[in-house]
């Protein structure tokens, strides 16, 4: 954690366990890396892996409760040492990666509570939305949407989507009344002077009507919500 105005550093904790490369952060605030985990040709086991312990998915800050929302990765991966560097893809059966949504104190750093995501890692790519209602919204690594307590992580609501979540959770109001999206589904690349032409995206919108208490789900054409829009 940097001062925003002067860049100063103020804090440096962990949040996820598996960390071999770095024994901590220095007065400096740049990281102490542990000579014994230094890249050989051979390789060597290093976590996290190449992606981090957080990356794409976008974190979340309620100044209700202090609370920062992040999604994690515990992995890890074999780095080899070569001219262009290198690395490759370390699989343990009997210690997974797993994906989980942390909440930590603003203050201290420390983790308030987490939420286990089973389920691919590299298929949720969902970060966290907050809101002044106490609530956050996130996507699951098994393709569900779920909402949580955002004081306690005590889990509210859940909708099977069987969606790999590509972005994170937004929210807009039109006509007083709050609509929140994810997109899902396949991903594509423009590939530089090659013309593509990608499949249409879905979209899963949810309209949740909090005085019922009811919920409902329908998947729609990408081409279909820009024209509602």
């Amino acid at each position: 954690m940097l001062d925003r105005t002067s860049g100063e550093f103020l804090l440096a904790k962990p949040f996820v366990k598996k960390l071999t490369w770095a024994s901590g952060i220095g007065t400096d605030g740049r990281p102490v890396p542990l000579p014994a985990n230094k890249t050989d040709r051979k390789g060597v086991k290093t976590c996290p892996a190449v992606r981090g312990a957080t990356n794409w998915y976008s974190t979340a800050f309620n100044p209700a409760t202090g609370l920062y929302y992040v999604m994690t990765v515990e992995d890890c991966g074999i780095y080899r040492k070569a001219r262009d560097g290198g690395f490759g893809r370390f699989v343990d059966p009997a210690d997974p990666a797993m994906k989980y949504l942390h909440a930590l104190d603003i203050q201290t750093g420390a983790v308030a509570w987490e939420i286990p995501l089973e389920g691919p890692t590299e298929a949720n790519y969902s970060g966290v939305m907050s809101t002044a209602g106490g609530v956050i919204f996130y996507g699951e690594s098994s393709g569900g949407l779920a909402a949580a307590d955002a004081k306690t992580g005590r889990g509210l609501w859940h909708f099977e989507a069987n969606q790999p979540w590509k972005a994170s959770p937004m929210t807009y109001t039109v006509r007083a009344a709050s609509t929140w999206r994810l997109l899902p589904g396949p991903t594509f690349s423009l590939l530089r002077y090659r013309k593509v032409t990608p499949p249409l995206s879905r979209l899963r919108l949810l309209d949740r009507d909090c005085g019922n208490n009811a919920s409902r789900g329908r998947a729609v054409d990408a081409a279909d919500a820009h024209r509602d829009q």
